[in-house]
């Protein structure tokens, strides 16, 4: 893979080719959910260019998770900061190609997400209702005292992919992302906090995904894939991480209506006395 590419460009082919290979070869976990890691993921140069035009703190804005700092770059490149935002252009270009290629590698598992929001035709229901977007790209940090409780995402959210994007070769667990094991447990939204009891009763830590330099972490984004991070307090150090992943573009809403209007259905089985 070519360690050169020109500040003012957008990544050529052939770097997208090759991470959507590696991507295409990483090995599959299943538990506690469907994931993919792959460590040294972008070309050096290409990384190394993230850090030095990582935008400046006023750019960012809170989110939903009050002590996590978001960027959407999609606002960014196009809007009043689009000239100095040239080189994210290029970046969210690339990473329209990085998205569809971890939608094919974690395609085969879709029904773990689909099947119970949307039942047996999901698929027919996603492809007469549904436009899922590729070109999606955030950059978020955290910085002092921070963490984030279980919890799954929106499910708009197809998969999510974070790119963790230290300025150091160390490797660190306790700022990585903890996933869950659930025990009969899921949800189909992401605004509420389980309570302690909850939590003790239905989940279980399973697995930590270190936060360490240029690694790609992608999951599928089901009503059971719960992960968090623990507290933690880097002083005026900066958690960076660039956020991935293709986005079903109408209203989670639609989502839940099309849930709820499923019903409930009650299979007694082939033996059951009619």
């Amino acid at each position: 893979m070519d360690d050169t590419i020109r500040r003012d460009a957008v990544p050529e082919d052939g770097v997208a080719a090759a991470l959507a290979k590696r991507i295409s070869s990483a090995r599959i976990r299943t538990e506690p959910f469907p994931y993919v890691v792959v460590n040294d993921f972008l070309p050096p140069a290409l990384y190394r260019e993230g850090l030095a035009h990582w935008p400046s703190d006023d750019r960012f804005k809170t989110t939903n998770y009050a002590r996590r700092y978001q960027l959407n770059l999609t606002a960014y490149t196009s809007g009043q900061f689009a000239e100095e935002a040239f080189f994210w252009r290029s970046v969210l270009d690339l990473a329209a190609q990085i998205n569809r290629a971890l939608f094919e590698k974690l395609r085969p598992y879709f029904q773990l997400k689909f099947r119970s929001l949307l039942g047996e035709n999901w698929k027919a229901t996603i492809a007469g209702k549904y436009h899922v977007s590729f070109r999606e790209a955030h950059l978020a940090q955290y910085s002092g005292s921070s963490g984030l409780h279980p919890h799954v995402d929106s499910q708009r959210l197809v998969l999510n992919s974070f790119l963790y994007m230290s300025e150091t070769d160390e490797i660190e667990p306790s700022l990585g992302t903890v996933l869950y094991r659930t025990y009969g447990f899921s949800m189909p939204e992401n605004n509420m906090k389980l309570a302690a009891k909850t939590q003790d009763r239905f989940l279980a830590r399973d697995v930590v995904i270190p936060y360490r330099r240029n690694c790609l972490f992608s999951f599928l984004n089901t009503p059971f894939a719960f992960h968090g991070v623990d507290e933690f307090d880097i002083g005026e150090r900066r958690r960076r991480i660039m956020l991935l992943g293709p986005v079903i573009r109408e209203s989670e809403i639609a989502l839940h209506n099309e849930f709820k209007r499923r019903g409930h259905v009650i299979d007694w089985g082939d033996d059951a006395a009619e």
